[in-house]
């Protein structure tokens, strides 16, 4: 296969899933392939493909990468592409900082592609991130251009800051519904990274609505899709949210299991005090269920074994929480348990 062909395949496919992870292959092979004698037009549609995988997941140098990439177009006499790759910056920088983008430099670009007619949801989406007050509409007309398979992920993209414009507006039902379009565009790549991230908006936003019941399937979701892509921080996010959660619905038996996988990843994080909130979390559990001695034994056991990494506020966390016992059953009892306990670690060690 040609070098042109192989670019043609690689941008006819959408950049989301395994998909993406195809394209970011092939795009490194691609890379290696150009020459001194490469023609312009075609090394510019593999600066622009590498453009829009970059712009899938920014990162501090995307928009490095962007004006470097502009500034080679525009040295080479492709203006269209210079043009796309400044709207592209645009959008990224407005996402980090609005303020960042000279108004006058928009301004123009917006212009420039108005007048060309080749890049038509670009402008829309760069004008809308530079929060205007049609965003609402220029991001609905961008939606209109954005038809073919290829551009799904900047569908899903726009989906999503529709979103967060309902959520800022205060209209939650608008900003559910714009997020669940952009979910159903990652079921449809199977991109557990975009499923993962929509279905904690989603349980977030009913969280804020006090619909809690609708939260949880949402939140489950999340951190089992954390869990597949070993998101150790994700992990601990979630789980120590569906925690608390399943704690307030008095389910003790999910929320020693969601304990268990919150302790995990967050000795894998070094994240004592979400360490120190799952083992609160089992020992709430323990004692809800009727074994006291059991969660006294439980809290006492992680005092001595968190004493020599932990830091003072995580143990501090259990100890805490062994005093709120002795106040609930009564110092007699409860001394009774704790020395037995401690008597048992003493021995152990």
């Amino acid at each position: 296969m040609s070098l042109e062909a192989e670019i043609l395949a690689l941008e006819a496919k959408p950049l989301l899933g395994p998909s993406l992870l195809e394209v970011t292959e092939a795009l490194a092979r691609c890379k290696r392939h150009i020459q001194a004698h490469t023609p312009n037009h075609v090394a510019a549609r593999v600066l622009m493909l590498e453009a829009r995988v970059r712009c899938v997941d920014p990162s501090r140098d995307t928009s490095t990468f962007l004006s470097g990439a502009e500034l080679w177009a525009r040295g080479h006499g492709l203006t269209r592409t210079a043009e796309r790759l400044r709207l592209m910056w645009c959008t990224v920088v407005a996402h980090q900082n609005v303020h960042a983008i000279p108004p006058n430099v928009l301004r123009s670009t917006i212009e420039y592609a108005r007048e060309d007619g080749a890049l038509e949801p670009e402008w829309r989406i760069a004008e809308a991130s530079a929060a205007t007050g049609d965003s609402l509409r220029l991001l609905q007309e961008a939606l209109a251009h954005l038809i073919s398979p290829e551009r799904d992920q900047e569908r899903l993209a726009v989906w999503v800051q529709m979103a967060a414009i309902h959520h800022d507006g205060g209209d939650i039902s608008g900003a559910i519904e714009h997020l669940k379009s952009g979910l159903n565009i990652a079921d449809k790549y199977n991109d557990v990274s975009h499923q993962e991230t929509l279905h904690a908006m989603l349980s977030q936003l009913y969280l804020s609505q006090g619909q809690a019941e609708s939260a949880r399937p949402h939140l489950i979701r999340a951190l089992n899709l954390a869990d597949d892509q070993n998101n150790d921080l994700a992990i601990v996010i979630h789980s120590t949210l569906l925690c608390a959660m399943m704690i307030g619905e008095a389910d003790w038996k999910q929320a020693s299991t969601t304990a268990s996988h919150l302790a995990t990843a967050a000795v894998k994080r070094e994240n004592w005090l979400a360490l120190a909130d799952a083992h609160l979390t089992q020992a709430t559990c323990l004692f809800e269920s009727g074994q006291v001695a059991p969660a006294i034994h439980l809290l006492v056991q992680q005092v001595f074994g968190m004493a020599d990494f932990a830091t003072h506020a995580a143990i501090n966390l259990l100890k805490g929480r062994l005093v709120e016992i002795r106040h609930i059953i009564g110092g007699i009892d409860f001394d009774a348990h704790f020395e037995a306990a401690v008597a048992q670690e003493k021995k152990g060690s």
